[in-house]
């Protein structure tokens, strides 16, 4: 289960973009502060878990408010062993693309920097409902070719 737990945090641009992909209205107007129909970086934030730590703190294991490569390495060695190597390597390029600074730790900012930006596909500094629902069609797609490439 904390396997599970950490993959799971480490894929929290994913949760991020599927949580406010999956009801772009709702998601807007939560975090739409200033009412203009998009959401600008300001704006933007990755969501909280309803139950215990966000992810983030959870692949935060020693409470540092950063997550090493060390850390994020731990947490896929905790995974069940159905993890394959496939997924090792999405999860360590994705920490890797959070890690604007490469200085080997990401830190919160850096994965909400990410997922904005995997959410504004076009680039102008705002999320609009459109790009939110194009996300979840993405993801949809992505979803499905697994499921068939898998049996």
């Amino acid at each position: 289960m904390k396997k599970l737990l950490m993959v799971s945090t480490i894929g929290l641009l994913s949760v991020a973009c599927l949580s406010f992909a999956a009801h772009p209205g709702k998601g807007m107007q939560r975090l739409d502060a200033d009412g203009d129909g998009q959401i600008s970086r300001e704006e933007f934030q990755l969501p909280e878990q309803r139950r215990g730590p966000n992810p983030f703190a959870r692949a935060d294991t020693d409470g540092d408010g950063v997550i090493t490569r060390e850390e994020l390495l731990a947490s896929i060695e905790s995974a069940s062993q159905e993890r394959s190597d496939a997924m090792r390597d999405r999860l360590v390029a994705m920490f890797d693309e959070a890690d604007e600074d490469g200085n080997g730790v990401v830190t919160r900012q850096e994965m909400e920097d990410q997922a904005f930006a995997r959410l504004d596909a076009d680039g102008d500094g705002f999320i609009t409902e459109e790009e939110a629902r194009a996300m979840m069609e993405r993801r949809r797609e992505h979803r499905s070719q697994r499921q068939e490439a898998n049996g």
